[in-house]
């Protein structure tokens, strides 16, 4: 053990601030002969052989924590063992370049996540082949919704960069991969609790629907936390796609804001461009600007919200610097949003939860989906706030306004507050 650290944190030195540790299963199939010390003590394969990834992604963590006791390891790792998603990420392993096989990664991606494998994902178009223009776009959309994502290939296939196949394929996966990174405070919140409470990020739809006995036939599409149904698309030509909406919630079609009643079949159109995506009625889903990377600073980093109506909610928001462990000492901020829903009126509740982390000029974007009409007036902690004649006069201030889109049903509420502070906007219907 101590050599294997030793060593390792010797190549981190040079530094390397993640590790991929593949083939680590070991990879030949059976090796009678093999023998493990495990403690001093003499181990044959049959009896080591599981436990060996799972030792080796434990002592990879060790060593990166012995060097940077306050940074978070990024592991990756082919194999692993019951308790392995302590240490590391993993993903599906050589799959082929078909659609046959993304159908399969789908599969996949549910089986692990009940599995107890949160971090998951898929070498995107597959690793052994060539993907054609559409199979890869196809990945691209699928992948970008899996907890873990990355695009990978064996050298002797062709090259994987988003960008590879030219117009309009590059185009569409840059979209995919822009949704992502919007999506990326709603990701990570969930993140969060499952190291808390090992709920998994993505999901079969029974898992939050169990009472409803269709879901437990749905294999081809899940659900990230239980407000965002993700439909992909793994038929080679498919211009739509069959999707299953769970029982117990209205659903609405992420762009269009058509609602649907749950617990039934629709067909609806997919094609190249168009990953199907669903949003739970009720659901508060908080995003960000599009970012190049994770960390980039940009001028516009308020908080998105889209709220959609339905049932009363309560959604947290977690955010720490990402890095560190400061978050054991507080060094964090979770963020309780409570929303109340009544004939004439819709309530927004901002309250600091838990965490020392503050912004005392943090914006805020919030877009209320599906208003079939103009707010009589919109208060912020019961005080009227004024009213944008202009799209752009909305998002070229800097004082709170609203602004009310009748083409898109949509009200949309900006404003600047401290964190430290709860706040409630309410919108006053006719």
């Amino acid at each position: 053990d101590r050599f294997y650290v030793d060593t390792l944190k010797t190549f981190l030195q040079t530094g390397v601030t993640g590790i991929w540790n593949d083939i680590n299963e070991p990879a030949s199939n059976y090796m009678p002969q093999a023998i493990y010390d495990f403690g001093g003590q003499k181990r044959t394969d049959r009896q080591a052989r599981n436990l060996y990834a799972l030792n080796n992604v434990r002592l990879t963590r060790r060593a990166m924590l012995e060097l940077r006791p306050n940074e978070r390891p990024f592991i990756l790792a082919r194999s692993g063992y019951a308790g392995s998603q302590r240490y590391n990420a993993n993903w599906s392993g050589d799959s082929l370049s078909t659609f046959d096989s993304l159908r399969v990664s789908i599969q996949n991606s549910l089986h692990m996540a009940i599995s107890g494998m949160l971090l998951f994902g898929h070498d995107i178009g597959g690793f052994l082949g060539t993907p054609d223009p559409e199979l890869f776009t196809r990945w691209f959309e699928f992948a970008s919704f899996n907890p873990y994502f990355r695009n990978h290939a064996v050298n002797t296939s062709g090259p994987s960069e988003p960008w590879v196949y030219g117009e309009p394929y590059t185009s569409i996966i840059r979209s995919a991969i822009e949704e992502r990174y919007r999506l990326l405070p709603y990701f990570y919140t969930l993140m969060e609790e499952a190291s808390r409470t090992a709920a998994p990020i993505l999901a079969p739809l029974y898992f939050h629907f169990p009472s409803d006995s269709e879901c437990y036939r749905q294999d081809d599409s899940f659900l990230i936390g239980d407000s965002l149904l993700v439909a992909p698309v793994h038929t080679a030509g498919a211009n739509s796609r069959r999707v299953y909406l769970p029982a117990g919630s209205d659903w609405y079609e992420q762009g269009t804001d058509r609602r649907y009643t749950g617990g039934r079949y629709l067909t609806v159109a997919a094609p190249l461009e168009h990953i199907p995506v669903f949003v739970r009625a009720g659901a508060i889903i908080p995003r960000q600007a599009v970012r190049q990377y994770v960390s980039e600073p940009i001028a516009d980093d308020a908080i998105r919200l889209d709220i959609y109506p339905g049932a009363n909610r309560v959604q947290r928001l977690y955010e720490d610097d990402g890095i560190s462990y400061g978050f054991r000492q507080g060094d964090f901020r979770r963020t309780r949003l409570s929303m109340v829903w009544q004939a004439t009126s819709a309530r927004l509740s901002i309250m600091p939860e838990a965490g020392r982390r503050h912004r005392p000029d943090q914006g805020w974007r919030i877009r209320f989906h599906d208003q079939a009409q103009r707010p009589v007036a919109v208060t912020i902690d019961g005080q009227p706030i004024g009213e944008a004649a202009t799209m752009a006069e909305l998002l070229g201030g800097t004082t709170a306004r609203w602004f009310y889109d009748p083409s898109r049903r949509r009200v949309l509420v900006h404003y600047v507050g401290d964190t430290r502070s709860p706040v409630t906007i309410a919108l006053q219907m006719p």
